[in-house]
């Protein structure tokens, strides 16, 4: 089993973004996620995931990924076993308001205008391109888990 890590960096009320690692520590890309004030869709709890991939079709992403992938797209990776919670996908986003609990990846984080953080625009894709086939190999090998430590808690 491979443990990916995610050390959430720093957030608002709204919003959270942290570092995602692959198990040897090397750095993979950014995540932007609600924050733990959403009241919507709050970011999940800190702690430790599986990590898998929907079947293809159950992700109403899989047509774009798909395209953005290739012909070694084989679903959307997701953690099925977050308690209360269903449908935490890694996905793209810019910005929180696309984002319904799920992780988005990113090259860069900034400020939008009201505050709040986001991906910079035009990087989220690039980094999933980067990101998907790593997921998916530790998945397809052994399994694969992520750990999320909340801010200051390393």
């Amino acid at each position: 089993m491979q443990t990916f890590t995610l050390v959430r960096m720093a957030d608002t009320a709204f919003s959270t973004w942290g570092e995602l690692g692959e198990p040897d520590g090397a750095p993979l890309c950014k995540i932007l996620e609600r924050g733990a004030g959403n009241p919507d869709h709050p970011r999940i709890a800190a702690g430790l995931y599986r990590l898998d991939c929907k079947p293809l079709g159950a992700s109403r992403f899989d047509a774009d990924f798909a395209a953005l992938i290739g012909p070694g797209y084989r679903g959307i990776p997701w953690l099925p076993d977050v308690p209360g919670r269903s449908d935490i996908e890694i996905h793209t986003a810019n910005s929180v308001e696309q984002l319904l609990g799920c992780l988005a990846s990113g090259e860069a984080i900034t400020r939008a205008a009201d505050g709040e953080f986001a991906i910079l625009g035009g990087t989220s894709r690039r980094a999933y391109a980067r990101l998907y086939p790593v997921l998916l190999a530790a998945i397809a090998a052994q399994g694969a888990q992520l750990r999320i430590h909340d801010i200051g808690r390393g």
